[in-house]
């Protein structure tokens, strides 16, 4: 089973990029997770989370896939535009993000 909680993201981010830490935030998702995971134990919990790594990271070592977004990045490099790493794609691998584990389920350099 697979469930995509792309649209949560509207319920839990008041903001249009609220970006900093947020406790309660991360506490709904793994109470969400906890649930799903109580129903179907081998269900995928993928979040498009746009917020800092920290958070996230805290999210997928909790066993939740997350979307990599590239968006910047993909821009600038089709600009040719590579000053101070602008174009930089190392942030596809989970280990530059410091997470502990492979938890990016789709990475995407085109904002929908």
């Amino acid at each position: 089973m697979v469930l995509d909680l792309t649209l949560l993201k509207d319920l839990l981010i008041s903001q249009v990029m609220a970006v900093a830490y947020d406790a309660s935030r991360i506490a709904i998702l793994k109470d969400y997770a906890d649930h799903i995971w109580s129903v179907e134990s081998d269900a995928y919990v993928i979040l498009e989370h746009l917020t800092e790594n920290n958070e996230e990271k805290e999210l997928s070592d909790y066993g939740m896939l997350l979307w990599g977004n590239l968006n910047y990045n993909y821009n600038e490099a089709t600009m040719g535009y590579h000053d101070n790493n602008k174009s930089d794609f190392g942030s596809i691998s989970y280990k530059q993000r410091s997470w502990n584990d492979p938890h990016l389920s789709r990475l995407y350099g085109k904002s929908r």
